[in-house]
């Protein structure tokens, strides 16, 4: 599950529950230290759980360097998810120590205790979330979804001759990659209502035409084919694999309802990755890049 659905809205699940967790966290810590303490060992959670982050992002960037090199502003650009959990767990853990030591005089230990509980508490949980709830379409076998090509005329009409011009029919995610050629798969989902899909599309046209290993498959929800191709001409985009999932039923088989998702299948169709959000150009070269090594050998 990449979501949680709150009515109308769709929250990514991993920022949330780093979110709950931190709030839980602060309260306890307050509840256990002296009244003195109270103020200093809240303000050294948060500073733990903010430099542990900076920690983590750092440690992702200076990883993928070169990704990262074209375009170093997408640095600052943290909804593409770029954290590296260990580096930041073990700065933040550094952190947390050194400033209850020094700030922290007559409950130092219960706060470190309260912390450490918490902490392990937030680990637990999101390593146990994928095995109670987890993420459907683990591979493109999964995902039966019909969709539509783009391509196929609206309307078809008679040539002089009396022909029709063929149509496509629709086709699963699955005999798409088998008529590519068994590509690596870039599956994005997306809508022209939806801003921070139009922010992302001029990125993924691109990464198209630089990445030509790679298979991105772009599945418009639930609109028709007269408002994408609208847009599409509008902002001349050129796009190819565009095509439309009209049940908007890809959403709930990769489990996500937010828009923009996009999920990844390496070159034997298992699922290795999926992002909620606006996607940058650093993080998607991390990915494509990711896709693109070769398998390693048995």
């Amino acid at each position: 599950m990449l979501t949680l659905n709150l009515g109308p809205l769709a929250l990514p699940l991993a920022p949330l529950l780093l979110l709950l967790f931190l709030l839980a966290t602060s309260w306890a810590v307050r509840r256990q230290a002296h009244p003195a303490d109270q103020q200093a060992a809240d303000n050294a959670v948060w500073w733990a759980v903010a430099v542990g982050l900076l920690a983590a992002r750092l440690a992702h960037v200076l990883g993928q360097g070169a990704s990262y090199a074209g375009t170093p502003w997408d640095v600052l650009d943290v909804r593409d998810g770029g954290f590296l959990l260990w580096p930041g767990v073990l700065v933040g853990v550094a952190v947390m120590v050194w400033r209850v030591r020094r700030t922290v005089v007559q409950s130092s230990r219960s706060v470190l205790a309260t912390a450490g509980v918490g902490l392990l508490l937030w680990l637990g949980v999101s390593a146990a979330v994928p095995l109670f709830r987890p993420a459907p379409g683990q591979s493109l076998q999964e995902l039966t979804v019909l969709l539509q090509p783009m391509d196929q005329p609206m309307a078809p009409t008679e040539g002089a001759d009396g022909s029709r011009p063929a149509v496509m029919e629709p086709q699963t995610l699955q005999s798409i990659v088998q008529r590519a050629g068994g590509k690596p798969v870039v599956l994005n989902l997306w809508a022209t209502w939806c801003g921070p899909c139009r922010a992302e599309m001029p990125l993924l046209a691109h990464a198209q035409r630089e990445h030509p290993h790679v298979l991105f498959i772009l599945a418009n929800q639930g609109e028709p084919q007269a408002a994408i191709q609208a847009y599409l001409q509008r902002e001349r985009l050129q796009l190819a694999d565009v095509w439309r999932d009209p049940a908007s039923a890809l959403g709930p088989a990769v489990g996500s309802s937010g828009l923009p998702t996009t999920v990844f299948f390496d070159a034997q169709g298992r699922r290795v990755g999926a992002h909620v959000g606006v996607l940058n150009e650093g993080a998607l070269r991390v990915i494509v890049r990711k896709l693109s090594a070769p398998a390693p050998a048995p």
